[in-house]
C-alpha cells in the first residue's frame, strides 16, 4: 500500500508511506514541521521500520525564528524601506516562500506587489486552492507597486537597475532564506535542525536514513541526541528494500 501524506513543504508536496504485511517505511521528501500562513506542517509518521528523511538544514547552526517573528521582521523592513522612499525588493524562492510572503504583505495592507509573470502564474495556482493571494502586478508595472518579490534566479545588478529606473526609486533588498546571507530573514519551506530532530523523535522509527544536504551530520545527531540508529542514504542495503 502506498499513501501520500502532507509534507508541509509547498502546495501539493507529499511524504510517501509504503507498507505491506512485512515492512512499513516512509520517504519524507522535503518537509516543513512548522505551520505557515499557507500550509500545515507534516505530522509524525509512527510505527516505521525505517524512515528516509531529507537533511537540507541538518546542521545545528540552522535554527530559524518563530514564524510570526520572521513575518514581523519582513513587515518592519518593508515599512522602513517605504518610509525611506526606497523600493523594497524581497529575494526568495518562487514556490513556497513567495506565496507565504505575498499572503503576509496582503494581510498587512502593504499595497501592490510586483512579481515576474511566471511567479504570478504560480500564485494563481495557489489561489485555485483557496489561498487568496491578491494585489499582484507584473514586474513591468513596478512603478505602481509598493514592493517587489523576486526569485534568486532573477536577482542581479541588471534587474536592480531596471527596478530603480522604472520605479524612480532606489532598490533596497532583503533575502528570505534558511541560509545565513547578508540582509536576510531566516525563513524556509524546509524544516530547521531542531524541527528535523523533533519530527524524528515524535515518529520514533527503528532506523533512519538521511539524504540531501548535511546528511552525515544529521545522521550522527540522530544517534547522539535520540538514540536511534541512523546512516546516510547511500549506505542503504537494497536487500532491505
Amino acid at each position: 500500500t502506498i499513501t501520500l501524506l502532507n509534507s508541509g513543504h509547498i502546495l501539493g508536496s507529499s511524504a510517501i508511506l509504503i507498507e505491506n504485511n512485512k515492512i512499513r517505511f516512509a520517504i519524507t521528501g522535503d518537509i516543513n514541521t512548522t505551520e505557515t500562513n499557507i500550509s500545515k506542517p507534516i505530522k509524525p509518521i509512527e510505527d516505521l521500520d525505517f524512515m528516509i528523511i531529507e537533511s537540507t538544514y541538518g546542521l545545528e547552526k540552522y535554527q530559524f525564528p518563530k514564524r510570526q517573528d520572521g513575518y514581523s521582521q519582513i513587515n518592519n523592513w518593508v515599512k522602513q524601506a517605504i518610509h525611506n522612499n526606497n523600493m523594497p525588493v524581497i529575494i526568495t524562492h518562487r514556490l513556497g516562500k513567495t506565496q507565504e510572503i505575498v499572503k503576509e504583505l496582503n494581510k498587512n495592507n502593504s499595497g501592490y506587489i510586483a512579481l515576474p509573470s511566471e511567479t504570478i502564474d504560480s500564485n494563481e495556482v495557489y489561489n485555485l486552492y483557496g489561498k487568496k493571494l491578491k494585489n499582484m502586478l507584473p514586474l513591468e508595472e513596478v512603478r505602481d507597486a509598493n514592493c517587489v518579490v523576486l526569485p534568486p534566479s532573477k536577482y542581479n545588478q541588471e534587474m536592480i537597475n531596471y527596478i530603480s529606473f522604472i520605479s524612480g526609486k532606489k532598490a533596497d533588498y532583503l533575502h528570505v532564506t534558511g541560509h545565513n546571507l547578508k540582509n536576510c530573514v531566516n525563513l524556509s519551506s524546509h524544516s530547521d535542525y531542531k524541527g528535523l530532530l523533533s519530527f524524528i523523535d515524535a515518529s520514533k522509527p527503528k532506523m533512519v536514513y538521511t539524504y540531501h544536504g548535511h546528511s552525515e551530520n544529521l545522521a550522527k545527531s540522530i544517534e547522539k541526541e535520540l538514540g536511534i540508529k541512523s546512516k546516510v542514504a547511500n549506505e542503504i542495503n537494497t536487500n532491505t528494500l
